[in-house]
């Protein structure tokens, strides 16, 4: 998760600027905080609370960082975030209210539609997965354009061994 909160933390970086020391610790520690309550508000600080897991909010930090084009940074706080895990928190909770409006009488059960959360994706192969990852780091400016491509070149050789 510490790598997904750092390329979060960029999220906040000011548009051709740099991110200042202590506003990074002041947002990874609001970070902290948020994952370490264990809920999640609608609201933020007021609301209905649902449970939330470090790997939910590292799932949100995600979609946000597979969904930066569509963000309005540099972000100010962590609204969106709280956003997104709030409804991530709620999926099984809502699949089962839905499930049971529809009545024993169905006989069948219709797709659940409208969570804002993509539906599970099969597993990837691993060398398309790391390639992937070397490019998000690349994008977020985590690694050099030289060491992805030391990266990628090394993972597509590990694999070709592997077959």
């Amino acid at each position: 998760m510490a790598r997904t909160a750092f390329a979060y933390l960029r999220l906040f970086k000011p548009n051709g600027g740099t991110l200042r020391l202590p506003r990074a610790i002041a947002v990874l520690a609001e970070l902290d905080e948020m994952v370490n309550a264990a809920q999640v508000s609608a609201g933020g600080h007021g609301g209905a609370r649902r449970a939330a897991t470090p790997a939910m909010w590292a799932a949100g930090m995600e979609q946000m960082l597979n969904s930066r084009a569509d963000l309005d940074l540099p972000l100010g706080d962590h609204g969106h975030l709280r956003t997104l895990v709030y409804a991530l928190a709620g999926m099984p909770t809502a699949h089962a209210e839905r499930i049971g409006e529809q009545g024993d009488d169905v006989g069948h059960k219709r797709a659940v539609t409208g969570t804002g959360v993509s539906p599970p994706q099969p597993p990837e192969e691993p060398l398309k997965r790391d390639l992937t990852w070397l490019q998000q780091q690349f994008e977020y400016g985590a690694i050099t354009e030289q060491e992805r491509d030391e990266r990628q070149a090394a993972a597509r050789a590990k694999y070709a061994r592997a077959s």
